[in-house]
């Protein structure tokens, strides 16, 4: 009898992170009913209720957790599949060129251009001969009639290659920059021409390099 009465004292006293100990000690041996209900046996019912209830809570926390990462698993799993499905669709079209005709949109001179084969473009001035050849490496973007393919924030250099020609280097039209005063007599008026670089695109090469 003065076991149950100290156990009930001992219980009224206890707080949640004695349960808690309780709990994680019942859960070593919850495998085993013979095991874990000599365990509960030497403690009053109001006590069981409470370390069975915190076992279930555990129980069912831990379970909650498990089926979670299981399903985010699952998720991650889907995507690397319907990815690895749309690379293998988007290398096999770049094999057989059969996209038509792309367009990309390119980081040159501080500006973004959009462009295709055989365009003309004006940039601010590069340092490069007329006649030149050069590979524009910032590409941002590559789109045809079937996908598009997004760099972050680069197109990798092995899928992409943009080639271009200097044709010529020279300056913009001029435009008159007017500075007046009110009631001080100051007026100026000059003006300014940009130095400018004039690029033809040759190609645009997509390989079949994607992973």
């Amino acid at each position: 009898m003065a076991r149950h009465v100290v156990t009930r004292i001992s219980f009224s006293l206890c707080n949640v992170s004695v349960l808690r100990s309780v709990a994680e000690r019942a859960s070593f041996v919850r495998n085993s009913e013979i095991k874990f209900c000599r365990f509960l046996r030497p403690f009053t019912s109001d006590l069981r209720r409470a370390v069975l209830s915190t076992l279930a809570v555990r129980t069912a926390e831990v379970a909650g957790r498990d089926a979670k990462r299981v399903s985010e698993e699952r998720v991650d799993e889907i995507r690397r599949r319907k990815l690895s499905g749309k690379l293998e669709r988007v290398n096999r079209m770049i094999g057989d060129h059969s996209f038509g005709r792309p367009f990309a949109v390119v980081h040159l001179g501080g500006t973004q251009h959009k462009i295709t084969a055989e365009d003309t473009i004006v940039v601010n001035k590069l340092h490069v001969e007329p006649g030149a050849r050069i590979l524009l490496n910032k590409v941002l973007l590559i789109g045809t009639k079937h996908f598009t393919l997004v760099g972050q924030p680069l197109v990798s250099k092995d899928v992409v290659s943009v080639e271009a020609t200097v044709t010529e280097q020279t300056r913009t039209k001029r435009i008159i920059v007017f500075k007046k005063k009110r009631r001080k007599n100051y007026k100026r008026t000059r003006g300014h021409r940009q130095d400018v670089t004039v690029l033809r695109i040759n190609r645009i090469d997509l390989r079949p390099h994607l992973k």
